[in-house]
């Protein structure tokens, strides 16, 4: 193993942590949302409804297990990752995997695919090969997402999100504005995605290439970060696994072959690794990023703010941080806004609002969803969503600017405040939890700091 790189250093130097439950907890964050929309569709609707419940009931129990931080007032510290044995990890990962297979295909195609994994998996585990299990694994994983992007058209999906992007870059190309041509050829929906949401796809509209290789690049991607980091993480092949777990989710897949949100994933987890590793001017570029791509960003720029100023030293160097995210974002708005404020506003505040009014009279679906928001609807308490919402943010900036934390820290308690606070959204969807659980993966892979002799 390394020596500590500047960002453990950081870690260390910092008089006050935060323990979390750790690997555990995140696991079962993540095989709750994998399982209970897995299972779903194929339930009546009453049953249905059911274990959306017990999946929200199980979700809040843990997202209050790791936000009981934000009250403890004993000086804590992350926890890392234990040493769990290569079997077990390679089990949790087959289970998911063939649980994926199960839910996405006719069960009889199903069978023989398990059966086919299976055939390969089961003489791995009977001679104790479970990296190789694992690497099989993974490269199976990549492959079957990639024969899902030929085997399938995009017109043909029903979902219009990367549509709408196609669509947004043809108007470009025809040297108009997209924020001012008419979109209802392509979705009934608002147009509020941000330029950097679809303008990352223009090279592969110029190519007249499936625009979903760039969502399977972003997951190659992911995984070359764990490659390339493998020093400085505490279970390299633990870390692994979790990720492939991460991947073969449900929300995952389906965003890889129908979504847009598996490169603004790609990255969170640069801007992630950027932290850790202590290169805070390229950590504020890919936060740029970030800010271009989704308004769901600003969660975790105001936390990096109020973190930076109370935690990381310089105020010169945190302004400089700042001033750098805020150059990529208003670089990318600049050319499509006909007036900042006019722009800001409609993105941010009266279109988003708008599309939560439009999914609530169309199909409200907060009771199909695995959420904060559906544990308040059969609470009678729905009415308290805005103020719960605001609470947990606030709480949470109160929180970083009272105490000073690691980097791993902040990035722990940013990635479980953005899952509870984006539960709590007018509407809910699977995909919206993937860069909570991004930023909380990255904090508990991460090799833990070296404890400080220094401190009390």
């Amino acid at each position: 193993m390394s020596s500590p790189s500047a960002a453990q250093r950081d870690d260390s130097a910092a008089p006050a942590g935060y323990r979390n439950p750790g690997a555990r907890s995140w696991i079962a964050l993540l095989l709750i949302i994998h399982f209970v929309y897995g299972t779903a569709p194929d339930l009546s609707p009453a049953h249905r409804l059911d274990i959306y419940l017990i999946g929200s009931v199980l979700f809040a129990a843990l997202l209050a297990a790791c936000l009981s931080v934000l009250v403890l007032p004993a000086r804590l510290e992350v926890t890392g990752l234990s040493i769990e044995p290569l079997f077990r990890q390679t089990l949790l990962l087959i289970v998911a995997v063939a649980f994926a297979i199960y839910t996405a295909f006719p069960d009889r195609f199903a069978a023989i695919l398990i059966l086919a994994f299976l055939s390969v998996q089961l003489p791995l585990l009977w001679r104790s090969m479970y990296r190789a299990s694992l690497a099989a694994t993974g490269c199976a994983i990549i492959g079957g997402l990639a024969v899902v992007i030929l085997r399938t058209r995009l017109a043909d999906l029903g979902a219009d999100m990367l549509p709408v992007c196609v669509w947004a870059n043809h108007i470009l190309l025809q040297h108009a504005n997209p924020y001012l041509a008419d979109h209802r050829s392509v979705t009934p929906w608002p147009f509020f995605y941000l330029p950097l949401q679809w303008l990352i796809y223009m090279p592969l509209v110029l190519l007249h290439a499936d625009v979903r290789w760039l969502n399977l690049a972003s997951v190659i991607g992911t995984l070359a970060l764990l490659f390339w980091n493998r020093r400085n993480l505490a279970n390299p092949w633990l870390a692994l696994t979790l990720m492939l777990v991460f991947i073969v989710s449900r929300p995952s897949t389906e965003m890889l072959y129908q979504g847009e949100v598996w490169p603004f994933w790609f990255m969170i987890s640069a801007f992630s690794v950027l932290l850790l590793r202590g290169k805070p001017a390229r950590a504020a570029l890919a936060l740029g990023g970030l800010l271009g791509i989704s308004q769901t960003a600003i969660h975790i720029a105001g936390l990096t703010a109020v973190w930076r100023l109370r935690s990381a030293g310089k105020w010169y160097r945190t302004l400089l941080m700042g001033a750098l995210a805020a150059g990529v974002y208003f670089i990318s708005i600049i050319p499509f806004a006909h007036g900042i404020v006019a722009f800001i506003r409609n993105e941010y505040v009266v279109l988003p609002h708008l599309a939560g009014r439009l999914v609530q009279r169309v199909r409200d679906h907060r009771d199909t969803e695995v959420s904060l928001a559906n544990l308040l609807l059969h609470l009678g308490l729905i009415r308290w969503r805005m103020a719960i919402q605001l609470t947990v943010v606030l709480s949470t900036a109160a929180v970083l600017a009272v105490r000073r934390a690691g980097t791993r820290a902040f990035l722990y308690l940013t990635g479980v405040s953005y899952l509870a606070a984006i539960s709590l959204n007018m509407q809910v969807w699977k995909y919206y939890y993937g860069p909570g659980l991004l930023l909380m993966f990255w904090s508990i892979v991460w090799t833990p700091a070296p404890p400080n002799p220094a401190l009390p």
